[in-house]
């Protein structure tokens, strides 16, 4: 019981200094159940394949957040849980579109082609919903086509914004993805700026690389039916998680505490 309490102490003492000093909490967000559309390029000829952007957008995708963790002590361990899919009471839903590719390259390595495609544009929305609606089974079968026709029906944007995010420009090219023609998974990676939703204040940081507010990383596999497409049309299924910093509100922060309080309390009263 002492061990609890202290430990309890220990973390409302942390959570009170950042409301006093309105300092930065490392946050983890974790994307999955992620469906892209896209265009795709051949491995081949090697070299240039897209020199230039044409002004239309080349990719885009749903999401739903599983979870975001909180490196509330600032040892680079997310260790505190702030949201869960599983146990929240509202969902968070994501929206990425109007990625236009501006370079695309194909380059020999070894018996595999590496092909990068970088990028400009990019807008990123995620939003709070209470419906929980998102099923990932059903847009994963529905297809793409259908899926952008109503986005609000699907559930992806049927809620109230929470963040809005913008493409971070780096050398010009705001998302750089390799693609590897001896797998059937690729990578990608981007920085984004935050533009709007309720929670602008608190990820408006200026903290992660180029002064951006957050980088996201995401890898993805190519789920391929007879038409070399994903079933329903869709191109990829990824998963990615994005880094960034928060600077709490205070309301919110006492609030994450008592949960923790809480919590503490149920699992004594439990083993007890």
């Amino acid at each position: 019981m002492k061990k609890i309490i202290f430990s309890l102490v220990v973390v409302m003492a942390v959570l009170l200094l950042n409301i006093q000093t309105a300092s930065a909490i490392g946050v983890k967000i974790v994307t999955n159940d992620l469906y892209a559309d896209g265009t795709l390029y051949s491995y081949s000829p090697l070299g240039t394949v897209v020199a230039a952007p044409d002004g239309t957008e080349d990719s885009w995708a749903v999401a739903r957040v599983s979870q975001i963790l909180l490196d509330v002590d600032g040892n680079g361990v997310y260790e505190t849980t702030y949201f869960d899919k599983a146990t929240a009471v509202y969902e968070l839903t994501a929206y990425a579109y109007g990625f236009d590719d501006a370079l695309v390259t194909n380059t020999q390595a070894g018996p595999a082609v590496i092909q990068t495609l970088q990028t400009i544009g990019g807008t990123m929305e995620i939003y709070q919903d209470f419906a929980k609606d998102f099923d990932a089974a059903v847009i994963g079968d529905a297809g793409a086509a259908a899926v952008r026709a109503n986005l609000t029906g699907y559930g992806v944007t049927d809620g109230s914004l929470w963040l809005s995010l913008a493409g971070h420009a780096v050398a010009g090219y705001t998302l750089t993805e390799y693609l590897n023609s001896n797998s059937t998974g690729y990578t990608g990676a981007m920085l984004m700026d935050v533009i709007g939703g309720a929670m602008a204040a608190q990820f408006n940081n200026n903290m992660q690389p180029d002064g951006s507010d957050v980088q996201y990383s995401f890898s993805a596999i190519f789920m391929e039916d007879a038409d070399g497409r994903v079933g329903g049309n869709w191109d990829a299924f990824d998963d990615g998680t994005a880094i960034t910093e928060m600077v709490p509100e205070p309301t919110a922060m006492l609030l994450l505490g008592l949960g923790l309080v809480g919590l503490a309390g149920l699992r004594r009263k439990v083993k007890a």
